[in-house]
């Protein structure tokens, strides 16, 4: 029988190529399989972690710091519970935060909770006066509170400088809270002032949630606009079986996203790029299912809710009458505030901070910065109909002798990146310089011998 397994060279000449066996493939080992492997493992890893890197990059910026801000939320969900709300309804101010909910508000890093009194600080905002200190109380929304944290350091060094309070310790009393808008304001420092609560310098630091909120929140369900936001969603009342259903369907969303949130936070390589870009995109999949089904639950109240929810009956011509108005409640809160503090010896400033959504208050040219801050949403429209009319309002007040301090323009030359998101908060920077601009505006204010 013939060799089928002959060499080439051990074939006689002409034989067909047919005929000639091809020598074996040596399989390797499995060390070196096992080794190739890994390395195939490896590289891929490696090629996954560059690419969520880069798109963390483009999402917020700096992948450094999108990892930062997902790690923020991770600890947030970590530290919720279940059944207990974040906010409650409060008898005369509208709404606060629950202190009994336990749950930090994550900024910059840092975590914070809520006081005895639901707002965002860590002492209680009954201080009293003493010839050595002078007591600072900021109020507002979202932009005083983060300006009171991010450029905490800045405010109190910058008002340590001024003459007046030379030699004095200084007490920085946060009464901002994240959403709140005139007049809860007001409301607030009327309910700690009936507590026996004495401050030397208010500043109110307002204006965006006034013009931005009530049109995409309170308007469509027909609230009142002097009512605090989403007021409808604080007081669902009766539930009907489709509320039932997906109040269910909400409650197991929001587990499930819990859940997602905190295998996420246990695993290794936290800080991995392609960790926390998965985290990303699943945590956004169940953010936004329970943002529609928030929706379903809200729209399956009664066609009828009645005056508890709706508050008094009010309509509106046209857009230009809505806007008009809530800039006339704004107004008219801060006089009432003015009016307030005189009576009880407190100095009384109220600041217009900057938005990027008045046209011309700053040159918005940074590529990242344009796709986060100049979003158009329904918020932002409305901003950009009502801001301009808080800075004509805004000057009436100053002529009628207001310490009205209009700071629209603070970034009106600042090329660098400031805006963060497409409402109206500012990175480290925007908040050191706006504390920096609120400070010098209180030291440098002339204290009348009625005063």
């Amino acid at each position: 029988m013939e060799n089928s397994n002959l060499s080439a060279a051990q074939l006689p000449p002409g034989t067909p190529p047919s005929r000639i066996a091809l020598p074996r493939r040596q399989r390797l080992g499995w060390r070196k399989r096992i080794a190739f492997s890994f390395i195939l493992l490896t590289g891929f890893a490696v090629f996954v972690e560059v690419l969520c890197f880069f798109a963390l990059t483009f999402i917020s910026g700096d992948a450094a710091r999108g990892i930062r801000y997902i790690r923020d939320q991770q600890n947030e969900i970590n530290a919720e519970s279940d059944l207990i709300p974040l906010e409650v309804t409060h008898p005369y101010v509208g709404w606060t935060r629950n202190p009994d909910a336990n749950r930090p508000e994550m900024f910059e890093g840092r975590a914070y909770r809520p006081n005895e009194f639901g707002l965002m600080d860590t002492g209680s905002p009954i201080r009293k006066r003493a010839p050595e200190k002078v007591i600072v109380a900021v109020m507002g929304g979202s932009v005083g509170w983060q300006m009171t944290v991010s450029g905490e350091n800045t405010f109190l060094r910058e008002l340590q400088k001024q003459s007046r309070f030379q030699g004095k310790t200084i007490e920085l009393v946060r009464l901002a809270v994240s959403g709140y808008k005139q007049p809860q304001q007001l409301m607030l420092l009327t309910y700690l002032l009936s507590l026996g609560a004495e401050f030397d310098v208010l500043v109110n630091i307002d204006g965006y949630n006034e013009v931005a909120l009530h049109r995409g929140e309170n308007a469509e369900s027909g609230v009142f606009a002097a009512y605090p936001r989403a007021w409808k969603a604080r007081h669902l009342g009766a539930a009907n079986p489709n509320q039932i259903r997906a109040t269910a369907d909400l409650i197991t969303t929001q587990e499930r996203r819990r859940s997602w949130g905190r295998f996420c936070s246990y695993l290794p390589f936290q800080n991995s790029s392609s960790v926390n870009f998965l985290w990303l995109v699943v945590h956004k999949s169940y953010f936004m299912r329970e943002v529609r089904l928030t929706d379903i639950v809200i729209r399956a109240r009664l066609d009828q809710p009645g005056y508890q929810i709706l508050g008094p009956p009010q309509t509106f011509r046209n857009s230009e009458e809505m806007f008009a108005t809530l800039v006339e409640y704004w107004a008219q809160s801060s006089r009432q505030l003015n009016r307030l503090c005189r009576v009880n010896g407190i100095e009384y400033h109220h600041v217009l901070p900057p938005n990027q959504h008045l046209a011309g208050s700053k040159p918005i040219v940074d590529a990242n910065e344009v796709r986060v801050a100049l979003l158009q949403t329904d918020a932002s429209r409305a901003a950009s109909i009502g801001y301009p009319l808080l800075v004509l309002r805004g000057k009436a007040l100053h002529d009628e002798g207001l310490n009205f301090h209009n700071l629209t323009q603070l970034f009106s030359e600042v090329i660098e990146p400031i805006y963060i998101d497409d409402c109206c908060h500012y990175n480290a920077s925007g908040n050191t310089q706006l504390a920096t601009a609120v400070a010098r505006i209180i030291g440098q204010h002339l204290v009348q011998p009625s005063e």
